[in-house]
């Protein structure tokens, strides 16, 4: 599906955004907080980072969840907010495997790595709803 036919379904139902953000933050929230510390011999990334980082994500789930069962309308800022966190999450999930890339093992550097990929067209279907929210809004 392209691009443009996601973001206008979005635009159509961004509510959906969030419970598909709510969901994806939960699953990292277990990964990372569960299952990674459950096997360092897999992972090999200090616990604590783990867990930090888990509580993260549970944060934005709570938040995501939060904003899928209470808005009903006026979607725009939320979807700021959620994107932009997430983006930030994205960055400093970047800078922690730049530094502790000899620390890793090669499959939690390629679950990290792909994280920050799925989280990163996430955050641009986000934004980019965002905008089209917004120019609607204005337009009227």
């Amino acid at each position: 599906m392209p691009a443009a036919a996601v973001i206008a379904y979005f635009v159509r139902n961004p509510r959906k955004l969030f419970l598909i953000d709510a969901c994806g933050a939960a699953l990292t929230a277990f990964f990372i907080g569960i299952a990674m510390p459950a096997l360092p011999q897999w992972f090999n990334v200090p616990v604590k980072l783990l867990y930090a980082l888990s509580g993260i994500a549970v944060l934005f789930a709570l938040y995501s969840a939060v904003c899928y069962a209470v808005l009903r309308s006026g979607f725009g800022p939320y979807l700021l907010a959620i994107g932009c966190a997430n983006l930030v999450y994205c960055m400093a999930t970047a800078a922690v495997l730049t530094t502790h890339f000899s620390q890793f093992s090669v499959y939690s550097s390629i679950y990290f790595m792909l994280e920050v990929i799925v989280i990163m067209l996430l955050v641009y279907i986000e934004l980019m709803v965002y905008g089209e929210l917004r120019n609607q809004s204005t337009a009227k």
